[in-house]
């Protein structure tokens, strides 16, 4: 029997719909999910630079980041 794979984004966006929101303030799925991405990539960044030995600059390039000069 195959394992069923999880519907990432049907997940994500109900986890988000259950978020409370204070009077519409909450963000829109797209900067809650633009946020979750760069959070993700600086995590990427962090082990590269930890466990790989990279400099900060190289890691976050690699990472996707756009790293300040």
């Amino acid at each position: 029997m195959a394992d069923k794979v999880p519907d990432w984004a049907a997940q994500l966006r109900q986890v988000f719909n259950d978020l409370p929101g204070e009077s519409g303030a909450r963000p829109s799925l797209s900067e809650y999910a633009t946020d979750l991405a760069r959070d993700l990539a600086e995590e990427r960044a962090a082990i590269m630079e930890y466990d790989g030995g990279m400099s900060r600059r190289n890691a976050e390039v690699l990472a996707g980041l756009n790293p300040k000069s």
